[in-house]
């Protein structure tokens, strides 16, 4: 078994760059991961992969945009730093390794970002969602909780305009 971790120290977290794209995931408990920050402290080093002189973030980017939004943060907090062969392999590592389960990933990001990173990996192992997926199933949810309403299906186009007229 090859141990990845290189070192742990501290690390202006400010300067760590995100190795995944912009809206990669889902982050649905943001308000969970803020409160649990708020109540325990930072206890979850941020894992990283430099190269260059540059410090990527393999796992920590939404913690890095909530701590970025609170008050009181030390400029230094603690890093991991994981060996990776090359990008790619910062990337896989990343999918592999820290793809949690609470905060699915956009299939159509990962699709792009892979394709453009030349990044073989097994999709159907990831937490993957297709955000028209979840749009629907959230209208569906919220259909009749605000309001009363009523589904109709009609035969034609006909049909729907005299009833909405």
């Amino acid at each position: 078994m090859k141990i990845r971790i290189l070192k742990t120290e501290l690390v202006n977290w400010r300067n760590i760059e995100p190795l995944q794209p912009q809206n990669f995931k889902h982050i649905f408990n943001y308000k969970h991961i803020e409160q649990s920050i708020l109540e325990n402290g930072f206890v979850n080093p941020f894992f990283v992969w430099e190269y260059d002189g540059v410090i990527y973030s393999i796992d920590g980017v939404t913690r890095k945009e909530i701590l970025s939004n609170l008050e009181g943060v030390p400029e230094l907090l603690p890093a991991v730093f994981i060996d990776a062969k090359n990008r790619q392999d910062a990337i896989k590592i990343l999918l592999s390794v820290f793809n949690t389960k609470e905060n699915p990933i956009d299939l159509e990001v990962l699709t792009e970002w892979i394709e453009i990173e030349q990044v073989e990996v097994e999709v159907t192992s990831l937490n993957v969602v297709d955000i028209k997926d979840i749009e629907e199933e959230e209208q569906m949810e919220n259909i009749g909780k605000n309001e009363p309403s009523i589904n109709c299906t009609f035969e034609d186009t006909e049909s729907l305009q005299k009833a909405e007229n």
